[in-house]
């Protein structure tokens, strides 16, 4: 995990812009840092996280200094909890995503196949299978292939 940030790094990950300070001004104030610490690790990293630790000290400070909140903030944050889950939802949501369905699967495999593996080649059944046996997340525009 990146240990030194500098400014121009800290601002393009860790910067909250209008849509996400108006989606965290409508949280509790005791759980606003964490629910921004969630957001930015996931645009940051790709995923989520269970404990503050996981997150680097240096862009902790930097959204708390944004959000007028003190670092201990953190501290009783329900990460893994129901207050978690629900704000990843909320986050997922913001950011445009939910999870895969069968027909966005089916729909993946085919426009996969199609561009990547020429047909009845080993490639096209190994994409396939891997394609249905992922926990992908999409975009909620549709999935076209190009």
């Amino acid at each position: 995990m990146q240990q030194n940030w500098d400014g121009a790094e800290l601002a393009r990950w860790w910067s909250l812009n209008f849509d996400e300070l108006a989606l965290i001004e409508t949280k509790p104030l005791r759980t606003r840092l964490g629910f921004a610490a969630q957001m930015k690790m996931y645009r940051w990293a790709g995923r989520f996280i269970d404990h503050a630790s996981e997150i680097p000290a240096e862009p902790v400070a930097y959204l708390a200094e944004q959000l007028s909140a003190g670092l201990t903030d953190l501290d009783g944050y329900d990460w893994a909890g129901r207050t978690g889950r629900r704000h990843r939802e909320e986050i997922l949501a913001l950011l445009g995503l939910r999870r895969m369905t069968a027909d966005d699967r089916a729909e993946l495999v085919l426009a996969s196949n199609e561009r990547f593996a020429p047909r009845q080649s080993p490639q096209r059944r190994w994409l396939s299978r891997f394609v249905c046996g992922a926990g992908i997340m999409v975009s909620k525009a549709r999935l076209t292939a190009r």
